[in-house]
């Protein structure tokens, strides 16, 4: 098996995500730029798939182009990642590529389901952050790498901004935003971006987001959030990161200005527990 082989593998995990991430070799590494048809389709039809899941349009946010050989060249980074000196050399040469839409979102569909797939990098602890740099849509729609006070972090809003100007773009933001989750980085990430555009004055952003995810996603929030308040003692990390997550809501008035999302107060409640919180 080379790195063709193992680029495949992944991408059929992609298709149809079971089991473990797939790994293999990174032999024969050159052939990845000009791999088969078949797999190119493969990267094509795993694309438009995640395109249409997350409602970026046709074409991706306005933005009519080719698909590139990102997504290949990831997936055998993913799958190659027990061969640590290749992944890793192979993933550096694409983020000093200059890849935005539609390429970012072909990159954006084979990354995230791995960065969710994969529960341990060891060895090649790195590699995460190096695919986020690699994947630019995903380091907005999932957390930038790096530190909240680091030069991604900022560079990563601007992009956040540009991607909320374009056609689909605002609707993909919000709603990505909105969902549960209990990463502590993507929590953090998704707290940011919420202050951010409250000091900047974008409260109408801040409001969709939390109105959407209280309509779209309030059971998973309500049972969230409700095991955190139900919880004595010291809070675990996620607990505290939902918590700020919230935090915002407090100053955007959602039951006068959205009030069709209703129901959140339990959310309120732990923003002030934690707030307030000196342990015990």
């Amino acid at each position: 098996m080379g790195a063709v082989e193992t680029a495949q593998r992944v991408l059929d995990w992609v298709a149809r995500p079971a089991g473990n991430v797939p790994n293999g070799t990174l032999w024969k590494a050159a052939r990845l730029a000009d791999p088969p048809p078949d797999v190119v389709r493969r990267l094509a039809e795993i694309t438009w798939r995640s395109n249409a899941v997350r409602g970026m349009g046709n074409p991706p946010f306005g933005e009519a182009a080719r698909v590139g050989l990102g997504g290949v060249l990831l997936a055998a980074v993913i799958g190659g990642r027990d061969h640590p000196e290749p992944a890793m050399m192979i993933a550096n040469s694409l983020v000093r590529t200059r890849s935005w839409l539609p390429d970012a979102t072909a990159r954006h569909a084979v990354v995230l389901p791995a960065l969710r797939g994969v529960p341990a990098w060891e060895g090649v602890e790195g590699l995460p952050d190096i695919l986020l740099r690699a994947s630019p849509l995903t380091a907005v729609l999932h957390h930038p790498p790096g530190d909240p006070d680091s030069s991604e972090y900022r560079a990563v809003q601007e992009r956040v901004a540009e991607l909320v100007a374009r056609p689909r773009g605002r609707a993909v933001v919000v709603g990505t935003m909105a969902e549960c989750d209990s990463d502590v980085r993507v929590l953090s990430w998704r707290a940011y971006l919420l202050n951010q555009w409250l000091r900047h004055g974008e409260l109408d952003l801040v409001r969709d987001v939390y109105a959407t995810a209280w309509l779209r996603h309030g059971k998973a929030w309500a049972r969230q959030i409700g095991q955190a308040l139900r919880w004595e003692g010291k809070p675990t990390p996620v607990m505290k990161a939902t918590g700020t997550y919230w935090a915002a809501a407090e100053r955007v008035d959602l039951g006068r200005t959205r009030p069709v999302a209703r129901g959140y107060d339990s959310a309120l409640r732990l923003v002030h527990r934690y707030r307030t919180w000196r342990g015990r």
